[in-house]
């Protein structure tokens, strides 16, 4: 028998056979404290208690005074899942008539108890109110905990081991813990507390820890695919996680948060003193680093920061980056997805943000700022939710004092902290400013190279003073989400959308989970290709370096810019993409200057001469419209009807009865046939669409799907049938594309034609 199996077998027992606990201890503390399939997976519970006896009359008050007791433990200190015994002995006066409790539990005046317990633990012996003895024994921990449950002892098993420095805690992907009640848990110094995938698996892993000090560790499980597990709370905790730094005994420098989720009491937005929750508090600590998390439903502060010792004088001491941070909601005031608070300096990057009164926020006081660095902040959340002020902004700079008016008493003038970096951000948002200044910075504020969806820049950026700030080189009306682009970036065969902001690139894994960090690159969508064009199954991002005279690829969407073979000095607007030999590679269509169509895969084949045509690039038409393999072109003719040249090569086909605009149609096989189709959606009254398919671009228009709203109040003037945004792709894996509908409520819906009717889809909103 293994000593793995030994131990398991210990555990199952009871730890009853005192010669398998022998053998067991020299080897526990480097075992998991799970039993894998085939025990139960929640670790083992103390033996049950024997039937309470019948209370005891009551005798006279005080007559248990003079009580004394004794409690004694086999060890002061065990190794994870070993057991200790105890003995305890009580001597009462007489008249005592009082039951004795050991931590609670009634017991009799002698006896003894084997208790198997996965953290350490005080025992108290007392009597009639009297504490007669105590005992304590300490659980000792390796160095890498696994937590494989839920249930109350894996959660004491985690907070223990939390608290332990140097420790690297691991939630196993199946965890579902309630946190309810539970206060302050401290993460101790050089601290990792993070997850791990059930297997390697065909997903797509963003982030890692050490491996080795894991021993084999497999990588999160929270990826762009999977939510990871979950810690909860229903309670109201200030904070639910401690990362506290006191200069004296408490230390949680170096501790690093990665890979599962944390849910508040609230996702929506409370009101009150009493719902001021906050899901981490960083106090005072360096080298600290939350990632990868999803984090939501705390009315005060999704992560709270505060530097009341002046250590934090750098951005990078505290990183907060690559989260999903949302539902962080309060009326009037709180309500942030991440604050720093006095002192704190903090660096906030590549965070998904949406539906948070303030994303970040932070005090107007001395050495307070922060770093905000390509994060995409979505339409919703801002709302403070008073009759003067229904909406506030997303990022927030306090003033250290109230101004002169009587009735302003919301920190809107003096100094304004220190130093805000605000660059390189994406705003969706447009129901108030997106950032907001309110009072002068002591050192300066940049606020550069931003997107806004707002029309006019004093729409998107509101300053009490220009003095000490740089607003420059940022980009209004911007909005890349009307459009999403459609491909397969981590190769499952199913496709994702891709969000090009003008300042990033992001993407949502099968069109349904949140939106995540792909590059800092700054293409926009129609200024690139989406295929692949390097053989590896995943797809790339082609663009033209006109100044390098080069073609480039970023490799799956995430990497460097990468040359492709060869010098070409030809502007992208004379390109498109296609598959023109069959190898399932995307391939480079030009069309030159005198009307010839060339072909080329740069590494794999040379200019290939295609048919030639006087029709302008923008009313070409891609697809494979007879399934052969081989990218058919479409077109219109002088009297306006379809014409295919087939497998860019063959002389114009008439497609006959076909004369529509190719305007807003799209491309792909959405009715089983082989064969692209198009498909166009019709906007038939405000309330009202629906979308029609040519089946191969040659048959007549069917129908698909459609649309239709609740009815509007006459006097309303908003269309959602006009906002309707739509994307084709095998988003769940079928050979048949699916049709993905987003709508004004950022909600979606999939269509697949003889699979599904509108059936919801989105894990989150658009």
């Amino acid at each position: 028998m293994t000593s793995r199996a030994l131990l398991l077998a210990v555990l199952a027992a009871g730890c009853n056979d005192s010669r398998a606990r022998d053998e067991v201890a020299a080897t526990a503390a480097a075992l998991r404290p799970c039993p894998p399939a085939g025990c139960d997976v929640e670790p083992p519970e103390p033996p049950p208690e024997p039937p309470p006896r019948p209370p005891r009359p009551e005798g006279t008050p005080g007559a248990c005074d003079g009580a004394s007791g004794q409690l004694a433990l086999s060890a002061a200190s065990i190794q994870l899942g070993q057991s200790v015994s105890m003995a305890w002995s009580v001597n009462r006066p007489s008249g005592c008539l009082e039951s004795a409790l050991l931590s609670g539990a009634p017991v009799g005046d002698q006896g003894t108890k084997t208790l198997t317990s996965w953290s350490s633990k005080v025992m108290v012996l007392s009597l009639g109110g009297k504490q007669l003895a105590t005992a304590s024994f300490e659980v000792v921990l390796p160095m890498v905990v696994h937590i494989d449950g839920s249930s109350p002892a894996w959660r004491d098993l985690m907070i223990q081991a939390l608290g332990t420095p140097g420790r690297t805690v691991i939630l196993a992907d199946t965890v579902d813990m309630d946190l309810t009640g539970q206060e302050g848990i401290y993460l101790r110094e050089n601290v990792t507390f993070t997850s791990e995938l059930p297997n390697p698996g065909n997903v797509v892993a963003s982030f890692a820890v050490d491996p080795n000090a894991a021993g084999g560790y497999r990588g999160p499980a929270r990826t762009p695919n999977r939510p990871g597990p979950r810690l909860f709370t229903n309670s109201t905790q200030r904070p639910l996680f401690n990362i506290r730094c006191n200069g004296l005994n408490i230390f949680g420098d170096n501790v690093k948060v990665n890979g599962f989720r944390i849910q508040g009491p609230h996702p929506e937005t409370m009101d009150g003193d009493e719902n001021l929750e906050q899901g981490f508090q960083i106090d005072s600590c360096v080298n600290v680093e939350i990632f990868n998390m999803e984090l939501s439903g705390f009315s005060g502060q999704a992560i709270y920061v505060v530097d009341p010792l002046d250590r934090q004088f750098a951005f990078d001491h505290v990183r907060i980056h690559d989260n999903y941070i949302h539902n962080n909601q309060h009326v009037g005031g709180n309500g942030y997805g991440v604050e720093s608070a006095p002192g704190a300096r903090m660096a906030v990057e590549r965070n998904l943000f949406d539906f948070n009164r303030h994303a970040i926020a932070s005090s107007g006081a001395e050495k307070t700022g922060y770093r905000a660095h390509q994060n995409l902040v979505l339409a919703g959340g801002g709302i403070h939710d008073t009759f003067f002020n229904p909406t506030t902004h997303q990022f927030d700079v306090h003033g250290d004092a109230n101004c002169d008016t009587p009735s302003d008493t919301a920190w809107n003038c003096g100094n304004a902290g220190d130093t805000y970096l605000i660059t390189s951000n994406s705003f969706q948002y447009t129901r108030d400013y997106a950032v907001k200044l309110r009072g002068q910075p002591r050192t300066s504020a940049i606020i550069a190279d931003n997107f806004f969806a707002h029309t006019y820049l004093d729409d998107a950026v509101a300053l009490r003073t220009q003095t000490n700030v740089i607003v420059t080189s940022n980009t209004v009306d911007s909005h890349p989400e009307a459009r999403f682009g459609v491909c397969d970036f981590d190769g499952d065969g199913r496709d994702d959308l891709f969000l090009a902001t003008g300042a990033t690139w992001w993407w949502s894994s099968e069109g349904r989970y949140p939106w995540s960090f792909l590059a800092p690159h700054r293409e926009t969508l129609d200024q690139v290709g989406l295929g692949d064009f390097n053989g590896d199954g995943r797809c790339d991002v082609f663009a033209v370096n006109a100044t390098a005279g080069t073609w480039e690829i970023a490799p799956g969407g995430r990497g460097p810019w990468l040359a492709l073979p060869g010098s070409y000095a030809i502007p992208f607007s004379e390109l498109a993409f296609g598959d023109f030999n069959g190898d399932r590679r995307k391939d480079v269509f030009r069309r030159a200057p005198d009307g010839q169509w060339w072909a080329i895969s740069p590494g794999v084949y040379g200019w290939t001469a295609l048919q030639s045509s006087g029709v302008a690039l923008g009313d070409l038409r891609f697809g494979d419209f007879n399934g052969n393999g081989l990218t058919d072109v479409l077109s219109r003719a002088g009297n306006g009807q379809w014409q295919i040249s087939w497998d860019a090569r063959s002389p114009w086909d008439p497609v006959y009865n076909h004369y529509e605009d190719f305007s807003g149609m799209r491309v792909a096989n959405v009715d089983g046939i082989p064969g692209d189709d198009l498909v166009r959606y019709t906007v038939l009254q405000p309330i009202n669409g629906r979308w029609d398919v040519a089946s191969g671009a040659r048959g007549g228009w069917a129908f698909l799907t459609a649309r239709a709203w609740p009815p509007l109040e006459p006097y309303l003037t908003f269309r959602p049938a006009q906002t309707m945004r739509w994307a084709l792709g095998r988003f769940n894996g079928l050979t048949t594309a699916s049709l993905l509908e987003v709508d004004f409520t950022r909600q979606s819906l999939i269509f697949t034609r003889n699979s599904t009717p509108n059936t919801p889809y989105g894990l989150f909103s658009y």
